[in-house]
């Protein structure tokens, strides 16, 4: 449920890319994506595909967006 405060974030800030990464964000979670990992693993692993899924999509939006504000204040 990660999402949630994405969506309430980006409301707050009224930060329309904010807003384009959390609807982003919220397809990644909400789709079930795989690629076959974690089919025979069972047990508490079951979740780790997804969970590196998401963390990943997580961090590289947070690195874009801290890249986005470097080169802004280069400017």
């Amino acid at each position: 449920m990660t999402w949630l405060p994405l969506l309430v974030l980006a409301w707050l800030e009224r930060h329309p890319a904010l807003l384009v990464f959390a609807f982003g964000y919220l397809a990644v979670v909400l789709v079930p994506i795989n690629f076959g990992w974690g089919v025979h693993w069972g047990g508490r692993w079951h979740d780790a595909p997804m969970l590196i899924i998401g963390g990943g999509v997580l961090l590289l939006g947070s690195a874009g967006f801290g890249l986005a504000q470097r080169l802004r204040r280069l400017r």
